[in-house]
């Protein structure tokens, strides 16, 4: 292609320079979005997560409160003279159930969670009552032993053989 003077050099120079620049600001713009949609993503999976916490915090909290409602029935004793009987549940009937339910070193499920399986012990104290997650959770915020609030120094994996 000839071209017949500087003037339309400079033309053709100019529109690929704009060319180029509207190239180059669609590709920012794409990587903006991009980014914007990633941390858009990011902060959703920590609401997410800060939510499966409450949720958890508050599995904790209401089974704890189920727990003292639990002792205070079983130390308060029914008036002379009154007849209580709780209706007949066949899972509470059975005292096996009842004691691996309610006591903490029979049962095998995990004291904060309630869902994993008890496999980690605290130490000093040496309670085995968590799972590993939640005992590295627990680490992690520095706070005590579930069962005597002694505050935790190290945790131990524990397999079954």
């Amino acid at each position: 292609m000839s071209y017949s003077s500087d003037d339309d050099k400079s033309h053709v120079k100019k529109d690929v320079k704009k060319d180029v620049k509207k190239d180059v600001k669609k590709d920012v713009k794409k990587d903006v979005k991009k980014e914007d949609n990633t941390k858009k993503e990011e902060k959703k999976e920590e609401k997410i997560e800060e939510k499966k916490e409450e949720k958890k915090e508050e599995k904790i909290e209401e089974k704890k409160e189920e727990k003292i409602e639990e002792k205070k029935d079983e130390n308060t004793e029914p008036q002379q003279g009154t007849k209580t009987k709780a209706p007949s549940d066949p899972d509470t009937d059975n005292p096996q159930k009842k004691l691996k339910t309610s006591d903490p070193k029979e049962s095998s499920e995990c004291v904060v969670c309630f869902d994993a399986t008890i496999n980690t012990v605290i130490l000093p104290c040496g309670h085995m009552c968590i799972c590993y997650e939640c005992s590295n959770n627990l680490i992690l915020k520095k706070s005590t032993c579930p069962m005597c609030m002694q505050p935790i120094d190290k945790i131990i994996k524990t397999f079954k053989a």
